[in-house]
């Protein structure tokens, strides 16, 4: 019973369209606007865009779904609700269901907890699970934004906020497992964390150690047993993961089939980069001239898109841009990148990929080369389609003022939001 005020209020906000006129969310005057956006999403498919919404006051005014083909944004949660989180099944990229946070009482009021609920992307099914996730503006034991939901939608896995401790909880209608697995920790803790989930619904840990200090690892957690098994160790590298955190990537989706992309930082000028295969533990080397390369693949996780730097003395401050076949092991030499490359993110169907640089955004052809098309400055947030990619306004994705989709064909462009 406790619940259904909740869901009313959500569809009730839901149904609602926002076009050229304000509205009213729970008897607050929105004009779309004035809305600035914080940390902007972008679902599997490429049709939403889900985000934090603020008004000109910096009050949270719940999760907008900004549609990419141009359709009025719309609230997709009342006030008081945040961090947008997929859960994609199978890694099919649908967006089954979007877990986040709210802080609302039954009556709608601003309670002092934080609890977890989820909604479909079209705003059905909105339901919560019971589940304290710490103070509202305050610290809590476990961090609200390291957090992942396994591709199936049945485990939430939680990271202390100050220990290397583990938390997983099963979401399943009517199970109430709830696990907390103490991990080993490398010097540096910043550097750990939760990596992603494997095919056969484990997560992976990851202690990203340090050289002579203490050894990095790969952790396979299975969360029915809470068994922990490491896949990988080497007491000579460090470790940093590469899609966990990406602006490109869901939080879910850290991992390239089985494969995870790991930078290995030794005492070598250069670094490697490496795909560790986390139910065989089979490393394999993609590049071993690497600095901290951006990287992304397609949606059918067969090509993978990098950075290297390039093998000429004479050009320092430049890199090449590699994509490989993973099927194949076929390599091909995109083109050449300013060194201080910022973020790549590969189009669906692997033809083309678009670099964010400081100087803007170029969008290379990955079949022959060519002259990349230029985009103004901004910051990517995906791609809708083969030929669309959706940019954001600003230098970051702290605030986002505006939306705008471009044609990667001829770099025409219109706006998206507002």
């Amino acid at each position: 019973i406790a619940q259904r005020p909740l869901v009313l209020v959500a569809l009730l906000v839901t149904t609602a369209t926002v076009g050229a006129v304000p509205m009213v969310v729970r008897g607050m005057h929105v004009d779309p606007e004035n809305l600035v956006l914080t940390v902007p999403r972008l679902c599997g498919d490429g049709s939403v865009v889900f985000a934090d919404a603020r008004d000109p006051g910096d009050e949270i005014l719940g999760i907008w779904a900004i549609p990419t083909d141009g359709r009025p944004a719309h609230p997709l949660t009342p006030k008081m609700t945040s961090v947008p989180l997929f859960s994609t099944d199978n890694r099919a990229y649908d967006g089954e269901r979007i877990f986040y946070y709210s802080a609302r009482t039954v009556f709608g009021f601003r309670g002092d907890r934080h609890q977890l609920r989820s909604v479909r992307p079209d705003g059905s099914d909105d339901r919560g699970f019971g589940i304290d996730m710490g103070l509202v503006g305050g610290l809590s034991e476990y961090n609200p934004g390291a957090h992942s939901v396994s591709p199936d939608g049945d485990w939430l896995a939680l990271e202390h906020s100050s220990l290397p401790k583990l938390k997983l909880i099963s979401l399943r209608g009517g199970d109430d497992v709830q696990r907390v697995i103490d991990l080993p920790s490398s010097p540096d803790y910043t550097t750990d964390g939760l990596a992603g989930w494997a095919s056969n619904g484990e997560t992976i840990y990851l202690v990203g150690g340090e050289p002579g200090v203490a050894g990095a690892s790969v952790l396979l957690i299975d969360p029915e047993s809470g068994n922990v098994t490491k896949i990988y160790d080497d007491s000579t590298v460090r470790l940093v993961p590469l899609l966990r955190h990406s602006p490109t990537h869901s939080q879910s989706d850290g991992l390239i089939g089985n494969g995870l992309p790991l930078i290995e930082i030794g005492t070598d000028e250069f670094s490697r980069l490496v795909l560790v295969d986390v139910l065989t533990g089979k490393r394999h080397i993609l590049s071993d001239r690497t600095r901290y390369p951006g990287l992304t693949h397609d949606r059918r996780e067969r090509f993978v898109a990098f950075s290297e730097f390039a093998d000429d003395e004479r050009l320092p401050e430049r890199s090449r841009l590699m994509v490989i076949d993973l099927k194949t092991g076929v390599s091909n030499i995109i083109g050449d990148l300013d060194a201080r490359m910022v973020q790549l993110s590969l189009s669906p169907d692997a033809a083309r990929i678009a670099v964010m640089e400081l100087g803007g955004i170029r969008v290379f052809d990955t079949s022959h080369a060519s002259e990349p098309i230029q985009i103004q400055r901004g910051v990517m947030i995906g791609w809708r389609d083969r030929h669309h990619l959706v940019v954001s306004s600003g230098i970051n994705l702290t605030t986002v003022d505006s939306l705008d989709l471009y044609d990667v064909r001829d770099g025409t462009s219109r706006r998206i939001f507002p």
